[in-house]
């Protein structure tokens, strides 16, 4: 998934996303979304999880470095 493809599918998820200019994610509630859309294990989850709060305290965009 790029990370486009993975916006849409959040927007999906809860339409009001869309209708911000700024948005917070909690980290626990994209596990679910990802092991689903990766079709990774738990495993897989934890260290997408690490990688999103490493980003947020760098201050950074939380989605960097999850896609290719």
């Amino acid at each position: 998934m790029t990370a486009e493809e993975y916006w849409k599918a959040l927007c999906v998820k809860n339409p009001a996303l869309t209708e911000r200019e700024t948005v917070t994610i909690r980290v626990s509630g994209l596990k679910a979304m990802i092991k689903q859309a990766h079709g990774k294990g738990y495993e897989h989850c934890r260290e997408v999880t690490e990688r999103i709060r490493k980003n947020l305290a760098a201050g950074g965009n939380p989605l960097d470095g999850l896609f290719k």
